[in-house]
């Protein structure tokens, strides 16, 4: 006869059920980071505390930061050290059809770098954020700064000045929106969103507006007749409206801020064509003008629009918590919390690093485990849709 299962002595301490909404029907994989994982994650390793040790990564990022500044912002936007044209007056060399008002030139990049100056500074002395930018920023804001910096060197001294500012743009275009798509994953909170992806989403869309405004320059400077220069000024601001409006319905966890910037950069060139400068008006008819004024006005309004439908949709319905990242190999990269909520040891787990639900469950109302599945009916029944395993780990939990 089969002998008798043994109890299990109980505790003093009560089970904890969980809710139905701790679980995921998605099974997590084993935790695998690869070799530049380990290199960027080793300054976490070991203290928790604001005073740990910074990779080379977060100092690489205050020098890069510092050559953008003096080389973009005070020598190309400002004219400053280098007796050469700026941004301004190279602009009024090339009139164009999509070529903003002054004061959109102005307010732009003075936004950007005074963001980026917060992030630069929190990656520092914040730990959360200094992770945060090892494991999603990384290396890529070296490639935005060397790109940016040959873009201003070839506009001041105008060395094959807009077919090589082009490809400077493309290059910093790139870098950007791989930074966009990590830190948008990393995003949990408000101050994840102001220290982190805020200033990259302003940079992202103010570089794709002047891309498309060198677009412009380049059929400017090429000669090229004004019957092109016209389709062309309608069809670029047609496809920013596009572009911005797809990026919102596209992700999985939407920005708004980046199609604001669009927006942005196209009110100025609404504004500017109600009173354009001489040689293009003498180029354009009113009509065409009108078309072209009409056209940024649109793309504006549109991008505004669906940016506000957006935000009643994530206000009413929920704003998605972020999927866990991948590698290119496919497996999970986690933060150090991740890992051990996956792994179930919270002994030095970083308190930064949990959501208020997760620091909860952890510190005495039940422990989040990502390998249960969900059960979508009442709660007294979602217990039944558990393996004996799950059972057995809900109720010793």
């Amino acid at each position: 006869p089969r002998a008798p299962p043994k109890k299990v002595p109980t505790t003093t301490k009560p089970a904890v059920l969980l809710p139905s909404s701790c679980f995921s029907r998605r099974r997590v994989q084993p935790l695998v980071i690869n070799q530049s994982d380990q290199a960027l994650m080793l300054c976490t390793k070991g203290s928790t505390s604001s005073t740990q040790k910074r990779g080379c990564v977060n100092f690489i990022n205050v020098a890069c930061y510092a050559t953008n500044v003096v080389v973009v912002l005070l020598i190309g936007q400002y004219g400053a050290f280098l007796d050469k044209p700026n941004f301004a007056r190279l602009l009024e060399a090339y009139p164009t059809l999509l070529t903003p008002v002054d004061w959109i030139v102005h307010t732009a990049w003075p936004v950007i770098f005074a963001s980026e100056l917060i992030w630069v500074v929190c990656q520092i002395v914040h730990s959360r954020t200094a992770r945060h930018t090892l494991l999603a920023v990384r290396h890529y804001y070296v490639g935005v700064t060397l790109s940016q910096v040959a873009w201003t060197g070839l506009w001041v001294y105008q060395v094959g000045v807009l077919y090589a500012t082009s490809f400077c743009l493309l290059s910093a275009l790139f870098f950007l929106l791989l930074i966009n798509q990590a830190t948008a994953h990393r995003t949990r909170n408000l101050g994840d969103f102001w220290l982190l992806q805020f200033p990259f989403s302003v940079h992202t869309g103010w570089i794709l507006f002047l891309l498309v405004l060198n677009v412009g320059l380049v059929l400017v400077d090429s000669g090229v007749p004004n019957d092109i220069q016209y389709p062309t000024a309608i069809g670029s601001l047609s496809a920013l409206g596009l572009f911005g409006v797809v990026s919102l319905f596209t992700v999985y966890y939407a920005d708004l801020v980046f199609p604001l910037t669009l927006a942005f950069g196209t009110v100025g060139v609404w504004v500017e064509l109600r009173d354009p400068v001489e040689s293009i008006e003498r180029s354009f008819t009113d009509e065409q003008l009108g078309v072209v004024q009409l056209t940024a006005l649109v793309a504006s309004c549109v991008l505004v629009g669906f940016v506000i439908v957006r935000g009643i949709y994530d206000v009413v319905w929920g704003r998605p918590r972020p999927p866990l990242l991948e590698d290119d190999n496919g497996e999970l990269v986690l933060t150090p919390a991740e890992q051990q909520l996956v792994s179930g040891g919270f002994d030095n787990y970083h308190v930064d690093d949990l959501t208020p639900t997760e620091h909860r469950w952890i510190e005495g109302e039940g422990i989040a485990q990502p390998s249960a599945p969900t059960y979508e009916g009442d709660d007294d029944d979602w217990s039944q849709e558990l393996t004996p395993e799950e059972r057995k780990f809900v109720q010793t939990a």
